[in-house]
C-alpha cells in the first residue's frame, strides 16, 4: 500500500489496475511534485540517493509518462482550479476565456475561484483542493512570496501566473509565468523621461501590498534615480486595503488625495491601468488637462484602457502568451513529462493619448509624434535600460526632421500646478 506523504514507504504494488501518476509516486517517496518531475526527467536539483529512490519506486509501480492520457480522461473527473487574486481588477477577468478554451482544449473543466485581495492564496488552494481534487492549480496573481512548507502542502502541480518573482528558496518548488515588471516600468520612466518630464507623482499599492504592485513601484523610482530623475516621497502614494486596491475607486480616491497636496507634477505613473483609469477620472473632475497638464500612465494593457479618453499610455502583458506559457508548463507536469520551470516575458509599451510633452521640454525623436490612436513600442531585454523606445508594428511615421505639431504646441497649455502659481518643466526562460 502506498504511504501517504511524509511518512516512511512500506512497500508498493508491482501492478496497479489505474494509471499510476507522479502524485502517486510522490506519496510513496514523501516527496514534492516538482522533486518527482526533476527525477523523472534527470534535471538537476535532486540528490543521487532521492532520485535512485523515485527511480526504484516508479519501476515498482510500472509508471510510464503519457502524453495522450490528458485524452483518455472524462471532463467530469478531471478539473483545474484557477485562483484569481483580488476580484476588482479588470486585468485578470482577460485570462477567464482563453484560460478556459486552453483547459477544455485538452479535456479539463476550469473552477474559478476568487480571492479576495488580502487573504493568503496558497492556504485558498489548499483548502480548495481537499474539496474538489483538482488534477493542477494555477495561481492568477498574489503575493510574491510564500513560506516554503505552504508551497509544499499542494498536492498537486500548480503554476504562479504575472506574479512577479518567487523567494529564491521556493523557485525549485513552483513553476511561474510572468512579464518582466522591472523592465516594463523602465519603459514608461524613458517614454516619460524623454518627452520631457522631470516632475513625477506616484499612485503605488496599498501599504500592506506583498504583490507585483509593490515591486513596480520600486522598479520605477529606481530607473527614474539612474535617468537622474529624483520623484519627491510625498507625491507617491499608498492607499489602504479598505480602499479595495486595484479598482476604479482605489485609484479615483488617492487622486484626489494627491490633487488636495497642492504640490507641481506633470507626470502620473501609475502601477495598474485599473488605478490609471480612477486616477485620470479625478484629474480630469478637478479641471486638469490630461495630457496637457499631466501624462499618465498605467501598466498592464486592459481592453478598457484603449476607450478611455483620453486612451491610457501603458505596458501590455500578453495574455495570450501568458496562457499558453502557463498550460504548457501545468499539464506537462500533470503528465510527468516537465519540470518547473520559470518564464519571463519581455514587455511592450503601448503609447495611448494621455501622455505628452512636459511644457518646454526639449523631445527626443523617438517619442516626439504623439498619436492619434495607440501604437505598440518594441519590447527590450530585461537587463537593458533603454534611452529611446524603438518603435514597431505602428502605421504612424517616426517623426524626423522638422518639429511636429505636437511638438509645436508644446506651449498649447501649462505644466500642472495643483495651487500656488503655474511653472514650465524642466526640460527569459529561467530554470
Amino acid at each position: 500500500m502506498l504511504a501517504r506523504r511524509g511518512r516512511a514507504h512500506s512497500g508498493v504494488r508491482e501492478s496497479r489496475a489505474a494509471a499510476v501518476t507522479i502524485r502517486d509516486i510522490a506519496q510513496a517517496c514523501g516527496v514534492g511534485l516538482a522533486t518527482v518531475s526533476r527525477a523523472l526527467n534527470n534535471s538537476e536539483g535532486v540528490s543521487p540517493a532521492t532520485r535512485e529512490r523515485i527511480m526504484a519506486v516508479a519501476a515498482a509501480l510500472n509508471y510510464s509518462p503519457n502524453p495522450h492520457a490528458r485524452s483518455l480522461r472524462t471532463v467530469a473527473s478531471s478539473s483545474i482550479v484557477v485562483l484569481m487574486k483580488g476580484p476588482d481588477n479588470p486585468f485578470f477577468l482577460e485570462f477567464l476565456r482563453p484560460l478556459e478554451l486552453a483547459i477544455r482544449e485538452r479535456g479539463f473543466t476550469m473552477t474559478l475561484v476568487r480571492v479576495p485581495h488580502g487573504e493568503d492564496e496558497v492556504q485558498l488552494a489548499i483548502r480548495s483542493c481537499a474539496v474538489s481534487k483538482p488534477e493542477g492549480v494555477i495561481f492568477l496573481g498574489g503575493w510574491y512570496r510564500h513560506d516554503r512548507h505552504s508551497l509544499e502542502d499542494i498536492p498537486v502541480p500548480f503554476v504562479m501566473t504575472t506574479i512577479s518573482s518567487m523567494d529564491d528558496t521556493a523557485r525549485d518548488l513552483c513553476s511561474s509565468v510572468r512579464v518582466d515588471d522591472a523592465a516594463g516600468m523602465r519603459l514608461i520612466a524613458d517614454h516619460l523621461i524623454d518627452l520631457g518630464h522631470r516632475d513625477f507623482a506616484v499612485l503605488g499599492p496599498d501599504l500592506a501590498d506583498r504583490s507585483v504592485g509593490a515591486q513596480r513601484l520600486e522598479a520605477l523610482l529606481a530607473a527614474c534615480e539612474r535617468r537622474g530623475v529624483h520623484v519627491d516621497p510625498e507625491l507617491v502614494l499608498n492607499g489602504e486595503v479598505a480602499l479595495s486596491p486595484y479598482s476604479l475607486g482605489y485609484g479615483y480616491e488617492l487622486a484626489k488625495r494627491l490633487i488636495s497636496k497642492n504640490k507641481h507634477f506633470t507626470a502620473l505613473v501609475n502601477v495598474s491601468d485599473v488605478i490609471a483609469i480612477g486616477a485620470q477620472r479625478a484629474l480630469i473632475e478637478s479641471g486638469v488637462d490630461v495630457p496637457a497638464d499631466v501624462s499618465v500612465t498605467g501598466f498592464d494593457g486592459i481592453d478598457l484602457s484603449r476607450y478611455t479618453s483620453p486612451s491610457i499610455t501603458t505596458v501590455v502583458q500578453p495574455v495570450l502568451e501568458i496562457v499558453d506559457k502557463t498550460c504548457e508548463i501545468l499539464f506537462g507536469l500533470i503528465d510527468g513529462v516537465g519540470s518547473p520551470r520559470h518564464e519571463v516575458i519581455a514587455p511592450m509599451l503601448r503609447i495611448g493619448e494621455s501622455t505628452a510633452p512636459a511644457l518646454g521640454a526639449t523631445i527626443r525623436p523617438a517619442t516626439s509624434v504623439r498619436p492619434a490612436t495607440s501604437r505598440i513600442v518594441a519590447s527590450v531585454p530585461a537587463d537593458s535600460l533603454p534611452t529611446a523606445p524603438v518603435l514597431a508594428h505602428s502605421s504612424l511615421p517616426v517623426a524626423q526632421g522638422e518639429p511636429t505639431s505636437a511638438q509645436s504646441e508644446a506651449t498649447r497649455g501649462p505644466a500642472c500646478q495643483l495651487g500656488g502659481e503655474r511653472k514650465a518643466a524642466d526640460a527569459d526562460i529561467i530554470d
